[in-house]
C-alpha cells in the first residue's frame, strides 16, 4: 500500500470516528429546559464569532492565494486554498461539537456524576483531534 493510498485511508478512518463521535454526543440528553436555553445562547455567540473571524480570515486567504498563484504556480495556489476551507470546515463542525458537548456535559454532571460527564467533555474534544 502506498503512503498515499494509507494516508487517505487513515483520513476517512479519521473523519468517520468524528463522525460518530459527533452523533453519539448529539445524542446524549440535553438537560432541562434553562440549561437548554443557555446552551443556545452559548451556541449562537460562538456562530457569530466563527461567522466575523472566517470573514476577516477570508481577506488574508485571497491575498496569500493571489502572492501563491502569482508567485509560485497557479496549482499551489489551490492546494492552499484547499487547506484552508478544509481547516474552516473543520473548524466550523468542531464548533458545533464543541458547544453541543457542553450543555451535555453539565445534564451528565449532574444526573450521573463526573465519570460520566467526563467521557461526554473528552468526546467533544475528540471530535477535533
Amino acid at each position: 500500500m502506498g503512503t498515499g493510498l494509507l494516508s487517505a485511508t487513515a483520513g476517512v478512518i479519521g473523519l468517520i470516528f468524528a463522525l460518530a463521535l459527533f452523533f453519539w454526543i448529539r445524542s446524549r440528553d440535553a438537560g432541562n429546559e434553562v440549561m437548554q436555553e443557555i446552551a443556545k445562547t452559548i451556541h449562537d455567540g460562538a456562530m457569530v464569532f466563527l461567522r466575523r473571524e472566517y470573514t476577516i480570515l477570508a481577506i488574508f486567504i485571497v491575498i496569500v492565494f493571489a502572492l501563491l498563484a502569482y508567485f509560485i504556480e497557479l496549482t499551489t495556489g489551490y492546494a492552499f486554498l484547499g487547506g484552508t476551507l478544509l481547516s474552516m470546515l473543520a473548524g466550523f463542525i468542531g464548533m458545533k461539537a464543541a458547544t453541543a458537548a457542553n450543555v451535555r456535559t453539565c445534564a451528565a454532571a449532574k444526573d450521573f456524576g463526573q465519570p460520566k460527564a467526563l467521557s461526554i467533555a473528552f468526546s467533544g474534544g475528540a471530535v477535533m483531534g
